[in-house]
């Protein structure tokens, strides 16, 4: 007699086989047994902690299928000592589909009579750790002979845990909730175990729980999931006290990611609203492999902040909307949209959109990148793009796009504004690859638009903001009290500009390639640093214009030469720096033509 044999570790089935009979009994047949083992959990029911450990499960259902339909009827074998074992007889030289499922049959919360299409059996209820159940398909088996094969069984959902922070910190026992109401907006209704897919139909779902522990834990939820994209889920959570009085409803769970196999653990100052959402995959179940960013995703969709611990690419915008407020910190991490989406003869790509009364503030070190792939496809290569009533503040960050479009010839703007928005720039890079016949659109806004952008900081790649030709007339977008500095004539064809704020001096040396330029930084008090890096003739200035009374410090770059006079030079055979305040004396012949003043 041949025999088929399950083993699972939390529920993994095995198949074996004991010693091969040498003959073939007389009808073409031979029986075969499938052995189930469950390991079973003993701890009682406590926190979240405790639902998922397969304790509850107590019989496994087996369908068989031949040729596509069911192959005699359902089997049902219970799980006693952590086993369950089907005899079979099957025609052997015959092909067959093994399904499985196994869950918790004193709490039957499943339709099971058809496994294409498992469904909740009544109304769901969260909570309830007999909802766990397990599942597994064996396809295309082709019954030769002895046999020994291996199956693992997985939970066809998702499981997500939501647990609060805040619930120690009120301290009016009546204002503490002791039950909680949860309404799912659609979540998946049906599963069909024989092809391993979670069915199209959704439907909304409520249900009223005890609230699983006194330091926070709220709910426990299974639900449909599919195996390679999470499911995104939206819900709202009312909180009632021990007399049943509500206390306060949660609206913001939206988008939270749900895939089969794996614990999504929601939590945050959910009851007092003053703390933010942190959602994270927990890859217990299994090593996630999933590019989705979850932190990054609640934030955005819920407000509160985020510290980036990885490199984000995005194929769509990341949107900041309604009245929620987001602050990023790019934590010298990346965000990075190489993905044109199309926008009528156009393939816009944009990686912050905000709309609406919606605040995006943006902070640290770390590049933003709009950058088309697709060659010569026009449209926009937006790093931020803000309209409606949306407010931006960048703090910091490396800003760039990129389009390769008419030979670099285009207009990709970089940094957008329309209807009544207001972006504010402290501090960051800001650089766009392409330009046309009115320059580089670094900063635009919308034609006859409200909409405004305010420079206090930051550095401009071959872009003036106080002269900005993206405007017409010219705009200038330096906020009252900052000064504009052209720092280098590099790179060409306009150079870098920083923004040096009110009483604040340019961050990097200013680079002076002629007298003008020199006489310049000296009266500017905005600059502290200055490189002379080309040859320089002082000697037909006038001596007041070489007067400075602020600190300075002039880095002469090895092989400069500054004039002073006709027979008077400064020469920096191996580079020279000078600091300090004073004046630069061109009317002698014969001495240094320096006078120092402290």
């Amino acid at each position: 007699m041949k025999k088929l044999f399950l083993l699972a570790a939390g529920l993994a089935l095995t198949l074996t086989a004991c010693q091969k009979d040498e003959g073939l009994v007389s009808d073409g047949g031979a029986a075969q047994t499938i052995t189930i083992a469950i390991p079973q959990g003993t701890r009682t029911r406590a926190t979240a902690a405790d639902f998922g450990n397969g304790a509850k499960i107590d019989r496994c259902l087996l369908q068989i299928y031949r040729n596509g339909q069911p192959y005699g009827e359902q089997q049902t074998a219970a799980v006693t000592g952590n086993a369950a074992t089907f005899n079979l007889r099957l025609v052997a030289s015959q092909t067959y589909d093994f399904v499985f499922w196994a869950d918790c049959s004193t709490g039957d919360h499943y339709d099971t009579d058809d496994l294409t299409r498992i469904t909740v059996k009544g109304a769901y209820a969260g909570n309830d750790d007999e909802f766990d159940a397990f599942t597994g398909i064996l396809s295309d088996y082709k019954v030769t002979g002895s046999f020994s094969e291996n199956i693992t069984l997985r939970r066809p959902f998702g499981q997500l845990n939501v647990k609060t922070f805040d619930m120690t910190a009120i301290p009016d026992p009546a204002l503490k909730p002791t039950k909680v109401k949860v309404a799912f907006t659609a979540v998946p209704t049906s599963f069909d175990a024989k092809k391993g897919e979670v069915g199209q139909e959704t439907a909304a779902v409520e249900y009223t729980a005890d609230v699983l522990s006194a330091d926070g834990d709220l709910t426990v939820d299974y639900i449909w999931a599919p195996v390679e994209e999470a499911t995104l889920a939206d819900f709202s959570m009312t909180f009632y006290g021990s007399d049943d009085t509500e206390i306060a409803t949660n609206s913001d769970f939206k988008n939270i990611p749900i895939r089969r196999n794996y614990r999504t653990n929601v939590s945050g100052n959910l009851l007092t609203k003053q703390g933010t959402l942190d959602v994270t995959i927990n890859p217990e179940f299994d090593q996630p492999d999933i590019d989705d960013y979850p932190e990054l995703r609640a934030a955005l969709a819920n407000g509160g902040s985020v510290a980036l611990s990885e490199d984000v690419t995005v194929k769509a915008p990341l949107v900041v909307e309604g009245d929620k407020t987001v602050e990023i910190d790019l934590n010298g991490k990346n965000i990075i949209n190489e993905t044109s989406l199309p926008d009528g003869q156009y393939g816009n790509t944009t990686v912050f959109e905000v709309k609406g009364g919606a605040t995006l503030n943006i902070r640290g070190d770390g590049d933003i990148h709009a950058i088309g792939t697709e060659p010569n496809e026009d449209g926009y290569r937006m790093a931020v793009y803000a309209y409606g009533d949306a407010k931006v503040n960048i703090y910091g960050g490396n800003f760039y796009n990129d389009q390769e479009f008419n030979d670099g010839n285009a207009q990709l703007d970089l940094i957008y504004a329309d209807q009544n928005a207001v972006i504010n720039i402290y501090g960051g890079r800001f650089e766009s690859a392409c330009a046309n016949e009115r320059g580089y659109w670094v900063l635009n806004l919308k034609d006859n638009s409200n909409a405004a952008i305010n420079v206090y900081g930051g550095t401009f790649i071959n872009f003036d903001p106080s002269n900005s030709m993206t405007e017409n007339p010219v705009k200038n977008f330096v906020a009252e009290g900052s000064t504009t500095v052209k720092v280098s004539t590099t790179p060409a064809p306009n150079g870098t500009y920083e923004v040096v704020p009110a009483g604040g001096q340019a961050s990097v040396p200013v680079e002076v390639n002629d007298a003008a330029d020199l006489t310049g930084a000296l009266s500017n008090p905005a600059i502290a640093k200055i490189a002379v890096a080309s040859d320089i003739d002082l000697a037909s200035v006038p001596a007041e214009n070489l007067s400075f009374t602020e600190h300075k410090t002039i880095d002469i770059k090895e092989g400069t030469t500054v004039r002073l006079g006709s027979e008077n030079f400064l020469t920096a055979e191996k580079g020279l720096t000078l600091t300090g305040k004073g004046t630069i004396d061109n009317s002698s012949e014969n001495d240094s033509g320096l006078k120092g003043g402290g």
